[in-house]
């Protein structure tokens, strides 16, 4: 009896019986989304997100959600810091342009802005290859072989040969033209970047802070450097989507 009541409204109307069907079936998948997303969000997390944006891939991008936004519906879920970090550079011995050498501490507190959500997530979780590659290429670096670690040869700086050499290097790495990991491999079980952000924000702060001591050192007050850091920070920190609030130590000091 079922049957013939849909066969003969489906005769009667043809239209207007597979457009009820449809609208019949988006308000189930809608109450069902409904249901899911009124449910405590129970996902999983990878790190206790106090003071970290959620994050969720959709159809327009990574978007920041919550517990009053349907992408919590979703079921992966990427981790970014909203607080603000501290990025720490030191350099032991520098040999400035006037022929002194000097060390120099610096501090700059980093915030990623919500605005840059997307970029950064596209930068580090997928999308552009050699910017997403950058910070993995230099932790490899970093860990240890010999003649191959740019930032103990900027902090050493013992040799013409040597400084020359990691300073191509550096350039090379931060330029993107070096070989790393596929994409494929970056993005396996990837739901955090912090120590790639951490990373990249180290060696180009190292870098631009033994840029200003080599030229500047001994020439200029430690404001005017400071000032002159800050700026080479903003720089650093637009490159990898973050902003600088401050400089919240900088010494440098001559060795004698």
């Amino acid at each position: 009896m079922f049957s013939s009541i849909i066969k003969n409204l489906f005769e009667k109307d043809p239209l207007s019986f597979i457009f009820g069907i449809i609208l019949i079936a988006v308000v189930i998948v809608g109450l069902l989304l409904l249901r899911k997303h009124m449910k405590p969000d129970d996902s999983p997390d990878f790190l206790d997100h106090k003071g970290y944006y959620k994050i969720a891939l959709t159809p327009t991008g990574y978007k920041i959600t919550d517990q009053g936004n349907v992408f919590r519906t979703l079921s992966s879920f990427y981790y970014l810091r909203k607080d603000p970090f501290p990025i720490e550079v030191c350099l032991e011995e520098i040999q400035a342009d006037n022929g002194k050498t000097y060390r120099a501490r610096a501090i700059a507190m980093m915030i990623l802005p919500e605005g840059r959500v997307d970029y950064v997530c596209r930068r580090y979780f997928n999308g552009d290859g050699n910017a997403a590659s950058k910070a993995e290429i230099m932790s490899a670096v970093m860990t240890g072989k010999p003649g191959m670690n740019p930032v103990a040869d900027i902090l050493s700086d013992n040799s013409q040969n040597r400084k020359a050499s990691s300073d191509e290097m550096l350039k090379q790495i931060l330029a993107g033209n070096a070989r790393g990991p596929s994409i494929k491999e970056r993005q396996q079980e990837k739901t955090n970047c912090d120590g790639d952000i951490d990373m990249e924000l180290t060696i180009s702060l190292s870098s631009a802070l033994k840029s200003l001591i080599t030229e500047h050192g001994g020439t200029l007050s430690d404001e005017e450097m400071k000032k002159k850091f800050l700026g080479q920070a903003m720089l650093c920190a637009m490159t990898a989507g973050h902003a600088v609030t401050e400089i919240t130590v900088f010494n440098i000091m001559e060795n004698t």
